[in-house]
């Protein structure tokens, strides 16, 4: 609750004024209890664990050696995968579609190989 909104709500009945601190203590239990699996999201990234990710991500993930990409880049993936999934869950699904999507695009792998390379060799 923004402190600009609690002079009026100091001035209110008792009724009303219980209403408004249940309506923001039931706000803040639940803001809470987002930030604290947002946390143990990241603690167990830190701990390695595969159980973070999906089946689908998890399969992208061991693919992606075939498909030409190094140790490095499967690790950025898969730090990338995991810290979406932990920040935008609901957008998550989407962004393994996109990610699948370029995946099965050889023209975008491509080009996207060959710039690594060259700003790699400085040349881009």
């Amino acid at each position: 609750m923004p402190l600009a909104d609690i002079g009026p709500l100091l001035d209110c009945d008792a009724a009303p004024f219980a209403a408004a601190l249940a309506d923001v203590e039931q706000q803040l239990t639940a803001r809470i209890a987002a930030l604290a699996a947002q946390r143990d999201m990241l603690n167990r990234l830190s701990s390695g664990d595969r159980t973070l990710l999906p089946d689908r991500a998890v399969a992208m993930l061991e693919a992606m050696p075939t498909l030409g990409f190094t140790p490095e880049d499967v690790r950025t993936a898969r730090e990338s995968f995991v810290l979406a999934k932990a920040l935008v869950p609901e957008g998550f699904e989407d962004y393994l579609a996109d990610i699948e999507h370029a995946l099965r695009n050889p023209p975008i792998r491509g080009a996207d190989q060959a710039q690594r390379r060259s700003h790699r060799l400085g040349t881009g």
